[in-house]
């Protein structure tokens, strides 16, 4: 055995060790949360403290539940928000001035418990601020507050990351929703046609390689329109996990069902967003996500200031946007 190949073993050990430990701390926090109820005419919305993550958004009309109910055979998880990083960190972990930090997949806030900040009726507000466990793992003072705000038919969610310390915070930020199909049938070849409302004049996307990471010299694969101008989804546009649509390639996302009615649409201003579904399996969801950021390149071990599509903030200040949900 090579010293490199010991050195990867000890790693992955680590890791493991360290990844029971946060699966029994998130056990623990997710005991201690509580669910926030709003509503209007049109929808009622159940978000968390844990996570300040959606549980449902249901019809108040057809009593339809939009949201994916987390089904562990597939995905666990509903709408988690990922901050201070999206998705995997080459070798668990990330460098910062000379120093090298562990961190999970997508980062802690989902794992965290946030404090109701604001509520009434149709509208909530929670608040994560950093501590002594997140200064450990992520050297920035902060105030992470996300807000859901319903309006008709309509849930805004709000994402404002304050910088309360001294120095440059750099980070990343985004949504990972995932959407029941409006008819699921295993036995369809298409699950849902998705609509675009177009930036670029082609559409484009990246996947992972094997490695699951980002190829530095990865080829883009141009998405086909059909005859009405959507874009069928089929399982098997999983095959190899997300789909990445980087450089603001569109600001809109509309589902439709078999019959191409329109079902929902997510709305954003964002650089990137990704497809996902459980690869290889038939799963009855897909997930639309608005992202400030991505997945990591292959070896990637540069300064996280140098990680692509990372966001800055300066001492005081704050690093504020939102997307909007719409339901039909």
């Amino acid at each position: 055995m090579t010293k490199t190949d010991a050195f990867r073993i000890a790693i992955c050990i680590g890791l493991m060790f360290l990844s029971a430990k946060t699966l029994d701390a998130q056990m623990k926090s997710a005991d201690n949360a509580k669910v926030i109820t709003i509503s209007n005419n049109e929808l009622l919305v159940n978000i968390s403290t844990y996570g300040a993550e959606l549980q449902n958004i249901i019809s108040q009309k057809t009593n339809h539940e939009y949201l994916w109910q987390g089904n562990p055979e597939y995905y666990s998880r509903h709408a988690p928000i990922l901050f201070p990083f999206i998705g995997r960190l080459w070798e668990g972990g990330y460098n910062l001035d000379g120093k090298r930090y562990s961190m999970m997949g997508h980062g802690f806030a989902k794992d965290e418990i946030f404090e109701l900040a604001k509520k009434d009726d149709s509208e909530a507000w929670f608040k994560l601020t950093s501590n002594k466990q997140t200064m450990e793992i992520y050297p920035f003072p902060f105030e992470l507050t996300i807000g859901y705000i319903l309006e008709n038919n309509r849930l805004k969610v709000v994402w404002d990351v304050k910088n309360t310390g001294n120095a440059e915070m750099y980070f990343m930020i985004g949504g990972h929703p995932a959407f029941n199909y409006p008819d699921f049938d295993k036995k369809d070849r298409y699950h849902t046609y998705l609509g675009f409302d177009q930036i670029s004049e082609v559409l484009s996307y990246v996947n992972k390689d094997s490695t699951g990471y980002l190829n530095p010299d990865r080829t883009a694969n141009v998405i086909s329109l059909d005859n009405d101008g959507l874009f069928p989804v089929s399982q098997e546009l999983f095959k190899k996990d997300a789909v990445i649509f980087e450089n603001y390639q569109a600001r809109k996302v509309t589902m439709y069902d078999k019959n191409k009615n329109k079902y929902l649409a997510i709305e954003f201003d964002m650089p990137v967003f990704t497809l996902w579904s459980s690869p290889n399996k038939k799963a009855p969801f897909i997930c639309i996500e608005p992202l400030y950021g991505r997945i990591e390149e292959y070896n990637f071990i540069k300064d996280m200031r140098h990680r692509e599509w990372t966001q800055n903030v300066s001492p005081g200040e704050r690093f504020l946007t939102s997307h909007e949900i719409a339901i039909f």
